[in-house]
Order: structure tokens, then sequence, then C-alpha cells
């Protein structure tokens, strides 16, 4: 059982609970994707969600794993008996390293839903560059 100091510490790599809760899953699934590429991430699904806030915040992370495993961005460790395990595909290698992945920082608009900031743009927008009806561009 993880302690609410493992859960504060984590959850820093991902923006506040304001921004997740108005988030799409392919946002959330963004920073999620960058975390996993990091060495020693978390991908197993069981322990990744001990560790975020629960209640809609964990519901809102989910939503964002379902769409990473979706789009093949993430797929299950072979031989892993109890189907938790994940790493990140080749494919989302590719695309977490591309110039059209950006999720540098996220901001509230009019409406109060969260969209990305490009700051080479000077401008927010829906989904990064090259994202069309929720999907990242296949590499």
């Amino acid at each position: 059982m993880v302690n609410r100091d493992q859960i504060e510490s984590f959850m820093k790599n991902f923006p506040s609970q304001a921004l997740i809760l108005t988030m799409e899953p392919e946002d959330l699934g963004q920073h999620m994707l960058k975390y996993m590429m990091r060495g020693q991430a978390e991908t197993n699904r069981f322990n990744f969600m001990q560790m975020v806030y629960p209640g809609q915040i964990a519901e809102r992370f989910m939503e964002a794993w379902g769409w990473l495993e979706r789009e093949g961005f993430i797929a299950h460790r072979p031989n892993d008996i109890n189907g938790h395990g994940f790493f990140v595909t080749r494919a989302g290698q590719r695309v977490a390293q591309s110039a059209n992945f950006n999720c540098v920082e996220v901001g509230i608009d009019v409406s109060g839903r969260a969209r990305p900031y490009h700051h080479e743009l000077g401008e927010a927008h829906v989904r990064p560059r090259g994202v069309r009806h929720g999907r990242l561009p296949r590499l």
C-alpha cells in the first residue's frame, strides 16, 4: 500500500488535478507516455494506478491508459501472467520523440477545457500539431 507522500511525489509528473479533470484522454495520455519513456518509470498498470489520486482522477488516467493502448503506443509485456505489465512500443517511442509530440504546458481556455500551449507558436491548440480526431500521426 502506498502512502500519501508517495502519491504526491508521483503526481508531480503530471498536470494539476484541476487540469486533469478537464483534459481529454489523448491529452493526458501524452503526459503519461512522456513519463513512461523515462528510465525506471512505472509501467505496470496496477502499480501505476496505486500511485494516482483515487476517484475521478484515477478514472481520467484509466481513460488515457486505454487510449495509449488502443493507439498502439503501449502494449502488454510478453509472458506477464497477470496482464498488468506494459511497455512503450516502437510506435510509442517514435511518437514521443517526434516534433509533433508536444505536451509542454497545459492551460485552460475560456470554455474551461484544458488546452496544450505551444511556446514556439505562441498560441494554444486543442491538439498537438498533426493530430486529427484525437489520434497522433503514425510515423
